[in-house]
């Protein structure tokens, strides 16, 4: 998840420093010229979304961590087969609208910026997630 989370930051702060918005030209999920990749991006962000918001209500962070690490498989693939930049401004706006979002549902559980950790150490809590989730 905080590579994850960096790598949307890093996209997001790019973009930004070129004077790129991220805009949506219609919603997410009524775009079905988009990629497979994307669409189950934009699945995952609305499934998890809710049960992130009402755990935070609880202060569940940890259960909302679990619920984001679901978000991981959907992402790693939309950061394989998904060009964010892409050439046609409208496709990258509506892109770079999806990245901001995940990294903002992230940091509204926690500031990852903050945490130092091995990747080894990233690896073992992800597939400790990984089997929790599947459980």
């Amino acid at each position: 998840m905080i590579e994850m989370h960096k790598r949307c930051r890093n996209i997001d702060e790019q973009a930004r420093s070129i004077g790129e918005e991220a805009k949506l030209d219609t919603p997410l999920k009524d775009n079905p010229a988009e990629p497979q990749s994307y669409q189950a991006l934009v699945r995952g962000l609305d499934e998890v979304r809710g049960e992130v918001g009402c755990l935070m209500e609880r202060d569940e962070f940890e259960e909302a961590l679990q619920k984001l690490a679901r978000l991981r498989p959907a992402l790693s693939s939309f950061f394989e087969h998904v060009l964010v930049i892409h050439p046609e401004p409208s496709v990258r706006r509506q892109r770079l609208e999806l990245v901001r979002q995940t990294a903002s549902l992230i940091e509204g559980v926690a500031d990852l910026k903050q945490i130092s950790i091995s990747r080894q150490e990233i690896q073992e809590r992800l597939a400790q997630l990984a089997g929790q989730a599947a459980s």
